[in-house]
């Protein structure tokens, strides 16, 4: 599960995925504690050299009218293949979610502390997702609604939780964004052993309130350290 992450120095990103239009980044602050109902950035595959800022919390086809889904912010990867609305996503409205890290809440003694997962040396970890463009009939507003997808957690991250997002590296990113993959390799990838150098640490509480957003937040915790 992914309920909060870290976008910050997202130019850095640009010559390494080709990206030539990142206009929509002029308006964005680096967000050092990312929750769902905020517009955050993305790599669609309609636009694979293109980075635009769309709304975490998925509003898929099927509901209604004016209804929030700021709750559908995961979407686990052994879903996909059973919802119909889900496969056809899969298939043409893939999207690259890019975080300098995320959290997760691992239980201490009945207690869930908060820690940060990144790749190993690496600025960036880009998420698996998916995307959706509606329309509110009532308002005539448009929808750009994205979600992340999930899948069963590396064996070294399952102390964290039994399930982490799907974590993509190398020719997987590329892939996942460009149009014409075929099926079957996005398939593949969907369900991949993900055995990347992943590590996490502690950081402080204060993460846990979605009104904290300060560079402290994805600064390791010492244990001796107060939160």
């Amino acid at each position: 599960m992914c309920v909060r992450y870290s976008a910050h120095g997202m130019k850095k990103l640009l010559d390494r995925l080709e990206i030539r239009n990142c206009d929509e980044l002029d308006s964005f602050k680096d967000n050092y504690n990312a929750a769902p109902g905020q517009f955050l950035p993305v790599i669609t595959c309609l636009e694979p050299d293109t980075i635009r800022l769309l709304k975490w919390g998925l509003i898929p086809p099927w509901y209604k009218t004016g209804i929030t889904a700021s709750n559908m912010f995961n979407v686990g990867a052994d879903t996909i293949p059973k919802r119909p609305v889900l496969r056809a996503m899969l298939s043409s409205q893939r999207c690259l979610v890019i975080t300098s890290g995320y959290y997760e809440w691992k239980n201490e003694n009945g207690f869930k502390k908060p820690h940060r997962v990144t790749m190993r040396d690496e600025h960036f970890t880009l998420l698996a997702g998916l995307f959706e463009v509606s329309m509110d009939r009532r308002t005539g507003e448009k929808n750009e609604t994205f979600t992340i997808v999930t899948t069963k957690a590396a064996k070294h991250l399952e102390e964290l939780y039994p399930h982490m997002p799907l974590t993509l590296k190398d020719d997987y990113q590329k892939c996942w964004i460009d149009s014409a993959t075929p099926q079957e390799t996005i398939n593949e990838i969907l369900f991949h052993d993900i055995s990347y150098d992943i590590h996490f640490f502690p950081v402080s509480e204060k993460v846990t309130d979605s009104r904290n957003n300060l560079p402290g937040l994805i600064v390791k915790l010492e244990t001796n350290q107060a939160t």
